[in-house]
């Protein structure tokens, strides 16, 4: 019998999510209030559609209803600031951005995220800036397209 998936308490994660498609993902920032409990931040759009609309809901299904395959925690957030980070999250541009050179999409708006919130304090990581971010994002790819492959979640922390 699998064990529950759980997360620290007060963790901020990127969890990327099985499309079905064999190498791109849905992209979702997730802040644990508990360990099977928490809030999604991320970007949505109607199928065939460019258009992109910021979602957040608060959430008891840790694992987005099986299509989780990997949850990398990328550091803790004081519950103090749950709602500062709720706020900021809704703040950040659904538009092109200049600083990934990218079409908006789910990822490219966890990236433009992780920068902002590196960059105001929210969150450290142990590269900072753009170079960072395409870090953690060669990370968690690498570990989606290996637990696709081996039919598995993974919780991990960001290296």
């Amino acid at each position: 019998m699998a064990l529950p998936l759980t997360h620290k308490p007060n963790t901020l994660s990127l969890h990327l999510l099985d499309r079905g498609s064999p190498s791109t993902f849905h992209w979702i920032l997730y802040l644990s209030t508990s360990p099977t409990q928490g809030q999604t931040f991320h970007l949505i759009n109607a199928p065939g559609s460019d258009v992109w609309t910021f979602d957040s809901q608060t959430t008891q299904d840790i694992t987005h209803g099986s299509r989780l395959l990997v949850a990398l925690e990328l550091g803790e957030v004081e519950p103090a600031l749950h709602t500062a980070l709720a706020e900021r999250l809704a703040q950040v541009p659904v538009g092109y951005l200049t600083k990934f050179r990218e079409a908006m999409t789910c990822r490219v708006w966890v990236k433009e995220t992780l920068f902002a919130l590196e960059e105001e304090g929210y969150l450290y990581l142990p590269v900072g800036g753009v170079q960072g971010v395409d870090r953690i994002e060669e990370e968690a790819r690498g570990w989606a397209m290996r637990d696709r492959v081996a039919g598995r979640t993974l919780v991990a922390t960001c290296s």
